[in-house]
Formats: C-alpha cells, structure tokens, sequence
C-alpha cells in the first residue's frame, strides 16, 4: 500500500500538482514509518528531495537530505548514512554551501573510517578536493571583486596644440559680438 501511495505522488509530480503530491508523499511517508520500512521512507524523502531541487527550493532539499541522514542514522545503517552524507555533500557543494559541505564531509569520514571502508574514505577524500578548488575559486573571485574598483586604466592624456590661442581667439570673438 506504501508503495502505491508514492507512485501515486510521483503522478501527481509529474502531473504538476503541487499541493497533492506533497500531501500523498508525507502519506507514503508515514506509511512506510509504521511498517519500519527505510528503504521506503528513504525513496520517499529522495523523490522528495528531487522534487524540491526541480523546483529550485534548495533549503527544502537540503533539509529533506539531511532527513535521508537522520533516517539511516536512527536506524544504526552506518553504510547508508556514510552514503546520505556523501549525497548531501555533494548537494551542498553543487549549490556552493561550502562550509557545511565541509562539515558534512568530516561526518562522512567518520562514518567510513569506523566501518573501514576504504572506498567510502576515497570519495570522501574526492570529494575534500573538489571542495578545495572550490573554496579556490570562490577566495580569488572574493578578492577579485573586492579590488575591483581599485584597478587601474592608464589615461593617455589628450594634447591639442593652439589650445591657449584658439580659446583666446573665442574669446576675443565673444567680446567682438557684445
């Protein structure tokens, strides 16, 4: 019956029903809760997540990525919260969060190392130096634009020769017609 309900709400996403298809997703959701089924909840919350991405609500994404978290975290499934955590990472490096990307990047590690696992510790690792260059670039477009103003154009002064006599001569001219 869970299952109908998301599917259901994924017809309603793509029917661009707004109103239902959360209501139908927070019904799955509370559906696959009473039954214990993670799995389920976490599709759930993922479609969700998607959904608010679609829509450009990036605190309603995160948010909902940090539930997927919660959700394997509460249930002592360390590989699928090192996974959640790795997926919101790159959530948050995407839109350029980068300070808690970072954090959110140490906890992953965490995670791997406890259980050992080297590849988890390796995109975690991939990850850290994507979020390096990205610091990088947003330090020199930092600075960049803070100096800005002070940058310098060398003006190339404009001689014009006879300028004294021509205006003289306007003048005179000037003092001619009064």
């Amino acid at each position: 019956a869970a299952a109908c309900v998301h599917r259901l709400a994924e017809v309603y996403i793509t029917a661009v029903e707004p109103t239902k298809a959360f209501a139908t997703l927070a019904r799955a959701r509370s559906l696959y809760q009473e039954i214990g089924d993670i799995k389920g909840e976490v599709a759930v919350l993922t479609t969700l997540k998607d959904y608010y991405l679609a829509r450009e609500q990036l605190a309603e994404a995160v948010g909902t990525a940090q539930d997927i978290v919660s959700v394997y975290h509460q249930a002592e499934d360390m590989p699928g919260e090192g996974s959640a955590l790795l997926s919101l990472a790159e959530l948050l490096l995407e839109k350029e969060h980068l300070e808690l990307c970072s954090k959110v990047l140490g906890s992953a590690h965490q995670v791997f190392s406890k259980l050992r696992d080297a590849q988890g510790v390796g995109k975690v690792a991939s990850l850290g130096a994507s979020l390096k260059n990205a610091k990088l670039k947003h330090q020199i477009k930092k600075s960049m634009d803070e100096h800005a103003h002070e940058t310098h154009y060398p003006v190339v002064p404009v001689v014009e020769f006879g300028i004294k006599q021509k205006v003289a001569e306007g003048l005179a001219n000037v003092k001619k017609g009064l």
